[in-house]
């Protein structure tokens, strides 16, 4: 919902740099025009219609009446014995619903007229400033940052930097969707450390065919026999107590 705003004319014509230090004829009044022209450009039709400005009655429009509008804004001229700001004033102390006020002017003395019943203060620097920004928001398209597809990491770069941080691959992916060609079949009697991926700085432990030894015995009869050959095929290089 829009604020009721209630401007000091002459105070925002001079902020704006539409004042001037002399004025030939007629020339008061075009300053006039241009700042009502310019702010109304700025506001929307319920914006205008809750905006008072006021002058003081120095060189009204010629024939014009104390209270006129100009798009919808209320432009009023105070009286010749009264000053804008004691107008303000007057008007302030008047609204029905001062909290939801703004008094557009950098006067100290109408700061404290409008503290005084809640109302809001804003200097007339600031309040262009809040024009202008608005104009540009207005003119100038958003442009949404142009976000690039990051560069897929290859297979080898995936590989070492799980390896740096010491990240299991199967705490990422469940283990049934581990590529083939990286599953490690589990061996009879193997322990599901040995089946796990190496951890970082310790040796590969050899893994276990599952195949026992032969016996002893056998051992024995293969040298046995060995040796009975020996004898057999070279009997003048070993004497009988062999």
């Amino acid at each position: 919902m829009s604020r009721d705003l209630l401007i000091d004319g002459y105070n925002l014509l001079h902020a704006a740099g539409l004042a001037r230090r002399r004025y030939g004829p007629g020339d008061l009044e075009r300053s006039r025009q241009n700042l009502l022209r310019l702010i109304a450009q700025q506001m929307s039709d319920e914006q205008r219609r809750r905006t008072t400005f006021v002058f003081d009655a120095r060189d009204p429009p010629p024939g014009a009446s104390r209270i006129g509008t100009h798009a919808e804004m209320v432009v009023v001229y105070a009286e010749r014995d009264e000053e804008a700001d004691d107008m303000i004033e007057r008007l302030i102390d008047d609204h029905s619903a001062p909290r939801n006020l703004v008094v557009v002017s950098s006067d100290h003395r109408l700061h404290k007229s409008a503290r005084r019943r809640k109302a809001s203060p804003i200097d007339s620097d600031a309040f262009l400033d809040e024009c202008a920004r608005r104009v540009y928001c207005r003119q100038t398209p958003r442009v949404e940052p142009e976000i690039k597809p990051a560069a897929e990491s290859s297979p080898a770069e995936i590989a070492e930097w799980l390896s740096v941080f010491d990240i299991d691959p199967r705490e990422l992916i469940g283990e049934d969707e581990m590529p083939a060609t990286r599953q490690v079949p589990r061996q009879a009697g193997d322990s599901p450390a040995d089946s796990a991926p190496e951890a970082k700085g310790r040796k590969p432990r050899r893994r276990r065919t599952g195949r026992k030894p032969p016996p002893i015995a056998e051992d024995v009869a293969f040298w046995e026999a060995r040796i009975a050959d020996l004898f057999r095929r070279r009997p003048d290089e070993f004497g009988e107590d062999g």
